[in-house]
């Protein structure tokens, strides 16, 4: 198997732990949703995420403290930080993000309201659409070990006023 086509573990009841096998080179997103007892995933780092959504929907018991699905450093999923939920109407003012992630992967703040975020100094990527259609994010600042910021990572983000990067990055 080197490919999976979305929802693929789409309201799996009873899951609790997914492993892919390091021959997986696509995943389409999203991969999981609605895995209530979902608490571990292993997706290789070399395995491509495409697709228009984020990795996991409702896969409430594998967010961390911070309301993140981090694994092997990319950040799959964030969701109901401090209780919201991406659909809801509430703003949420600042998020900040744990030291430790590399990658942002595509679509994952889509559509959130946010004013600010905080990136860590850790992060080397941010996907495509990353934070399409955050109508609310005001500015941002990119860490200077990002060296890479892929197509669309901030279109239609209507409120935005500045956007500080920071001596590093290569390829936009």
């Amino acid at each position: 198997v080197t490919e999976l086509e979305k929802n693929v573990f789409w309201d799996c009841s009873e899951l609790v732990k997914i492993v892919l096998p390091s021959s997986i080179k696509k995943i389409a997103t999203p991969l999981a949703g609605d895995c209530k007892k979902l608490i571990e995933v292993n997706i290789p780092s070399n395995a491509k995420i495409s697709g228009d959504g984020v990795m996991f929907w409702r896969c409430d018991a594998l967010h961390d403290e911070n309301g993140c699905i981090i694994n092997s450093g990319r950040l799959l999923t964030h969701t109901e930080h401090n209780g919201y939920s991406r659909l809801g109407s509430r703003t949420i003012e600042g998020i900040t993000l744990p030291e430790g992630i590399t990658e942002i992967a595509g679509n994952v703040f889509k559509e959130v309201r946010m004013d600010s975020i905080t990136l860590p100094s850790t992060l080397q990527s941010i996907g495509e659409k990353a934070f399409e259609k955050c109508s609310f994010l005001r500015k941002l600042e990119i860490p200077g070990n990002v060296k890479t910021i892929k197509s669309g990572a901030f279109g239609y983000c209507s409120s935005l006023e500045t956007i500080k990067i920071k001596n590093g990055v290569v390829n936009i």
